[in-house]
């Protein structure tokens, strides 16, 4: 399995879209293996969701993230996972005991991404 988690230094960041970095994580056996730090390609009309395929993405990991991108993720098969909070290594380790689920957290356009 291959995790995207958007990142702000070592945070996840608040908002998938809004993150100049992602970290890869490659999981085996419920294990990360590897892990590699890729750059936004930008706001440009659908060019992080190319990024996520192009890099073997299966899964995804935020804090927040629009309905639309949401959507787009799972109509390729990526699992997206809304919601998590606090560093990535904390956020993937909860998710790989089976902690951190699929969480809806829709995001408004007004800063307040993942809050309820």
């Amino acid at each position: 399995m291959k995790i995207c988690v958007p990142m702000k230094s070592t945070m996840v960041h608040n908002h998938f879209g809004k993150a100049s970095e992602f970290m890869l994580l490659m999981v085996e056996e419920s294990k990360v293996v590897s892990r590699e730090t890729i750059k936004n390609p930008g706001r440009e009309k659908g060019a992080v969701l190319e990024l996520m395929p192009a890099h073997g993405v299966t899964h995804v990991i935020s804090g927040g993230m629009g309905e639309r991108v949401k959507g787009i993720m799972r109509e390729r098969n990526i699992v997206v996972v809304t919601g998590a909070l606090g560093s990535i290594d904390n956020a993937v380790e909860r998710f790989l005991k089976g902690e951190l689920k699929p969480v809806e957290a829709p995001c408004c356009g007004e800063n307040l991404c993942g809050k309820k």
